[in-house]
């Protein structure tokens, strides 16, 4: 029981910290941390990561708020359209097999992480992406569903949308992405639980270890450049693209 405790204590830290550092919502540790760690049964790993994305969004999205990183009617339209969109995306998980979705998910994942890393020329910034608000409810109902789907907070989709097609600066979207991913993960948190896919033991004890990890991160994350930020942001991406990829090619094969 003590290694048991002591493992969820790990794996909320380096959660809260990849929330509070990327803007995302934790669930690239936690769901493979779950399964494989924990040895827990594949449709507890997608379910139990949510409520726990909620926890990390929250805390690390702190820092950013007090230092006006955070877009805050542009989080709110994303997180309130991917809302629903997550119920949806938490139901099918018990009637699909996604993986060929997920593969192709995950090619463009790798994709998108060669944009970060190798950006070329930049447009300005935008003053207000939420102006466009067909687009920022569009964002928002993709990445409600796959978070529901997949057990992920979404940021891996929203923030690659700040940046590029709004133009907002990394830091501002890790902080905005935070917020809208806070709202997105609680209806989707709520089904998987009545579907009985929630360990709550786990997430309890995840949860102590989220706590400073969330302001660790977040914390180094805003002292950073930007450049070193897009460079660090686009190696997560290729990393767990290709972490996606490997594992539905398996299962596919």
């Amino acid at each position: 029981m003590f290694v048991f405790i002591i493992y969820n204590i790990l794996i909320g830290f380096a959660a809260g910290y990849m929330s509070g550092q990327f803007g995302v919502g934790g669930g690239i540790i936690t769901k493979p941390a779950i399964r494989l760690l924990l040895g827990q049964g594949a449709i507890i790993a997608i379910g139990t990561p949510l409520p726990i994305i909620i926890t990390t969004a929250l805390l690390a999205s702190y820092n950013y708020f007090k230092n006006n990183l955070v877009d805050i009617r542009t989080g709110l339209l994303i997180g309130l359209a991917g809302a629903p969109a997550s119920i949806l995306g938490a139901l099918i998980t018990q009637f699909i097999n996604a993986s060929i979705l997920l593969f192709i998910a995950a090619i463009l994942i790798i994709l998108i992480s060669l944009r970060y890393l190798f950006p070329g020329k930049q447009k300005k910034q935008r003053a207000d992406a939420s102006t466009n608000i067909y687009l920022i409810i569009l964002s928002g109902l993709v990445a409600g569903f796959i978070s529901g789907l997949l057990g992920v907070g979404g940021g891996f989709i929203i923030i690659p949308i700040l940046t590029f097609i709004f133009g907002q600066n990394i830091k501002t979207a890790f902080g905005t992405s935070l917020l809208a991913i806070t709202i997105i993960a609680i209806p989707g948190s709520i089904v998987h639980f009545i579907l009985g896919n929630v360990n709550l033991a786990i997430v309890a004890f995840v949860v102590l270890g989220i706590i400073p990890g969330a302001y660790l991160g977040s914390r180094i994350a805003i002292a950073l450049p930007a450049r070193t930020l897009n460079i660090l942001f686009g190696l997560l991406l290729i990393f767990a693209g290709a972490y996606l990829a490997i594992n539905e090619l398996l299962f596919l094969i």
